[in-house]
């Protein structure tokens, strides 16, 4: 089980080298993405015009965990809008 996730912004940060990229990358070891964020990682570099395969090297690279998201996490995420 994955103990921390890193939300899609982080990778991002990483990957384009935004600022805060240096804080992230000290925390990566050990940690994973959720299904749902590592989609919105893919369709952001889609949209900054990356090909198939360099995302596919990219998120390789990353070596991340990919942690599912079920109907239960869906629920509970969606009712964090109201908090």
């Amino acid at each position: 089980m994955i103990a921390e996730v890193l939300d899609s912004s982080a990778v991002l940060a990483v990957v384009l080298n935004e600022p805060g990229a240096n804080l992230v990358k000290t925390g990566v070891k050990g940690v994973g993405i959720s299904a749902v964020n590592l989609t919105e990682v893919i369709s952001k570099l889609c949209d900054q015009l990356f090909s198939k395969e360099q995302i596919g090297l990219i998120v390789g690279g990353l070596d991340l965990e990919v942690a599912p998201f079920d109907e239960s996490q869906a629920i509970a995420a969606g009712h964090l809008r109201a908090a």
